[in-house]
């Protein structure tokens, strides 16, 4: 029994960075409740996750007796049930996983749903249904939004600068915990210092128009930070000192969210994670590898607010280039 859970255990670990000890032996009791009572199990999940269930309930029925064989198999949309229902999903939609629930699953049964961010509507749905209905639940959910919400909790009280008398408070950052792009861009501004996130004024607009334009999606989709998590007084560049108090928390961000491809806004962005003295117009136009991890260098949306067609022109190219180096990557 538990040699077969830990095979989806390790496939879980592939998507969600840290599982908890006490998470992992509710699932081996709930799951081992279940068999000994000829109950059905429904392994969701959303993106890397859909795999990982299918991977799982293949594993399960090759790596077990032929009576366990028998009795579990793959089960997609449209299949006929199985004592393993193994439903993947990379698209969200609302009701993929609580349709097959409503048809199938009974008071007993198990539904184990795993989420690398915490944040997915269509599994709350599908588990709440559960609970409501009689239904066993596990949620197995990834570590790294914790770790960014203790971050910024961190953040929040920091006063490693003389920034931290001024402010409103700390504009941390937003966006998906598991996004392959994220944008660095150079500190909060009057909206978002009122706001509590980073780009909600007239650059933030720009910023979303061209997300939409070029890459298709919108800022959920992505990751949002700033080089100084505080407003400097009237909005004047962040000084040398400002940044280097701040670098550990954009570090870790970085180091957590694990994009593919990081566009830098701006002089001060640019500079500071590509390690150069250069400044924007001499170094946008190219990729740079750093790490796994490739830097897009563009402007800063307030300078295409500012120099008209021919900055949001290259402004676009850049984003068009972040968009090939992550379907590269993928």
């Amino acid at each position: 029994m538990r040699d077969w859970i830990s095979n989806y255990i390790a496939a879980q670990h592939k998507a969600i960075d840290s599982i908890p000890h006490d998470e992992v032996e509710k699932l081996v009791k709930k799951v081992k409740k279940v068999w000994e009572e000829d109950r059905h199990i429904f392994a969701i999940g959303n993106g890397g996750n859909a795999a990982n269930s299918s991977h799982f309930a293949t594993d399960l029925g090759k790596g077990s007796s032929d009576a366990l064989g028998k009795r579990f198999r793959v089960l997609t949309l449209g299949d006929n049930l199985s004592w393993l229902t193994a439903i993947g999903n990379d698209y969200h939609f609302d009701d993929v996983f609580l349709r097959p629930l409503q048809n199938y699953a009974n008071p007993g049964d198990l539904v184990i749903a795993t989420s690398v961010s915490g944040n997915s509507p269509n599994l709350v749905k599908a588990v709440e249904w559960a609970k409501g209905h009689g239904v066993q639940t596990v949620a197995l959910v990834g570590a790294k939004k914790g770790k960014l919400a203790e971050l910024a909790d961190q953040s929040a009280g920091c006063t490693r600068c003389p920034l931290a008398a001024g402010r409103t408070q700390v504009v941390f950052g937003v966006g998906d915990p598991e996004a392959d792009l994220m944008f660095v861009g150079e500190a909060p501004g009057r909206d978002e210092d009122l706001q509590g996130e980073p780009f909600v004024g007239r650059s933030g607009r720009l910023l979303d128009r061209l997300l939409a334009e070029e890459l298709g999606i919108d800022r959920s989709a992505v990751y949002i930070a700033n080089v100084v998590k505080c407003r400097p007084p009237d909005n004047r560049d962040p000084r040398p000192d400002e940044i280097a108090a701040c670098r550990p928390y954009l570090d870790a961000q970085v180091a957590l969210i694990a994009p593919k491809v990081v566009v830098t806004l701006g002089n001060f962005a640019t500079k500071l994670l590509l390690g150069t003295d250069r400044g924007i117009t001499a170094v946008r136009g190219a990729s740079y590898p750093v790490g796994d991890v490739e830097f897009v260098p563009t402007f800063h949306p307030a300078a295409a607010l500012r120099g008209g067609g021919v900055v949001l022109a290259q402004m676009r190219a850049d984003f068009v280039r972040a968009k090939r180096l992550i379907g590269a990557a993928a």
